[in-house]
């Protein structure tokens, strides 16, 4: 008899809930036809698309063609955007409970931190030439505010030709009309994480290039390290998770899909681990809540 192909989970997907292209029930849609049996919705600074994503999983992916409910669980996450001596570092936190206020607070002050960032970039982008009007940015964002949105309006407009061009010569960091925006730190973002029952896990480092926070962030309750993502090569994936069994942390990972127009988009489920992993996460907030 063949052997079943081992249960996957996708554990990091954007939706309109901040700079994603899809609805968090068209998300859940994605999952079934990819055959995953869990999703991490874990937008930027927001929990707001938990909810709907949830209960269209309960729905079974709104009936998808083709689609079964075979129980397709949506883990509630988040993935925070934090600052460390001028680099960014972002933090995921899973099972975090989405009514806890202590988190909500925070997060909305995060967000506020993205919209005067947004008007800031829209006025720098008029002095340079690229007229964009603030209101259509904000009408552009569903949810948070991020700088997919501005990018959004300079290509609706036809000023730049993708997200992609326009992060690279506009609004990524060094480029004229990047602004920086008030973060929290990696550690108080983790430990925010922690005090609302999640487990915390250190975004994509291949990116950041910040792996000396480790011992940092482990101290104040780090949980797992982000091993597999599209932008970590082979050799990074193996290296942060042999890292994670080495420091006793759990090895996660997940597509980052954002929408089908980014140019490092690779689907749903284009990058998983085994379903196991959210066990995994489950066991971990068991036992340090004993």
């Amino acid at each position: 008899m063949a052997r079943l192909p081992a249960a996957r989970a996708d554990l990091h997907i954007h939706t309109t809930a901040s700079d994603g292209e899809h609805a968090p029930a068209e998300v859940v849609g994605l999952a079934y036809e990819a055959g995953l049996t869990a999703i991490a919705v874990a937008d930027h600074d927001t929990v707001d698309g938990i909810a709907e994503a949830q209960a269209a999983a309960a729905d079974g992916g709104l009936r998808v063609a083709h689609a079964v409910n075979c129980g397709l669980r949506v883990v509630p996450a988040v993935e925070i955007s934090t600052d460390h001596r001028g680099a960014e570092v972002h933090i995921l936190g899973y099972f975090v409970d989405p009514q806890d206020e202590e988190l909500l607070e925070f997060l909305a002050v995060q967000r506020a931190s993205r919209t005067e960032r947004a008007q800031a970039m829209v006025a720098k982008l008029c002095a340079l030439g690229y007229h964009v009007e603030f209101e259509r940015v904000r009408e552009l964002a569903a949810g948070a505010i991020g700088r997919p949105h501005i990018a959004a309006a300079l290509i609706e407009q036809g000023l730049v030709p993708s997200i992609d061009a326009a992060m690279r010569n506009l609004l990524g960091r060094g480029c004229a009309a990047y602004v920086p925006r008030r973060k929290f730190s990696p550690v108080e973002a983790v430990s925010v994480v922690r005090r609302a029952q999640g487990a915390a896990v250190f975004a994509h480092p291949g990116i950041s290039g910040r792996d000396w926070l480790l011992p940092d962030l482990m101290s104040a309750g780090l949980a797992g390290i982000e091993a597999y993502h599209p932008q970590h090569t082979a050799s990074q994936q193996q290296r942060y998770a042999a890292l994670a069994r080495a420091k006793g942390l759990i090895a996660t990972g997940g597509s980052d899909f954002h929408g089908p127009h980014w140019e490092d988009n690779v689907g749903v489920g284009g990058v998983s681990v085994t379903a196991t992993v959210v066990e995994e996460l489950l066991q971990r907030l068991a036992a340090e809540s004993r």
